[in-house]
């Protein structure tokens, strides 16, 4: 069992969660698996896949109206994970290596 890919991945600052979704050597490609990890759990395991956090602080404004309503959008700031991705999955490996009960199961992509 080897991680072949990672497809995606986003990073929920609230919770400073990593969600990943990947597929082993063994899956189809329409297959994929997800999971979420803590970032300070994956420190534990000695991986700092964080390169880059900030946040970005331009926010865009739009405005419109209309025959009955006026609109007003603004777009929020957000925080921004860059992830050493060949460490991310070097952690996916070892850690799905120790812990083979915990591998998710495959969904459809």
């Amino acid at each position: 069992m080897k991680i072949q890919e990672i497809v995606d991945y986003y990073y929920n600052s609230d919770i400073n969660c990593l969600k990943v979704s990947f597929r082993l050597n063994t899956d189809q490609m329409n297959q994929i698996r997800e999971t979420e990890f803590d970032i300070d759990d994956i420190k534990q395991w000695g991986y700092d896949i964080v390169f880059n956090e900030s946040l970005i602080s331009e926010s865009t404004q739009f405005y419109f109206e209309d025959e009955n309503e006026d609109y007003f959008f603004e777009e929020v700031n957000e925080e921004v994970l860059e992830v050493d991705e060949d460490s991310l999955l070097e952690f996916l490996n070892e850690y799905y290596n120790e812990n083979p009960k915990k591998l998710p199961k495959t969904s459809l992509f």
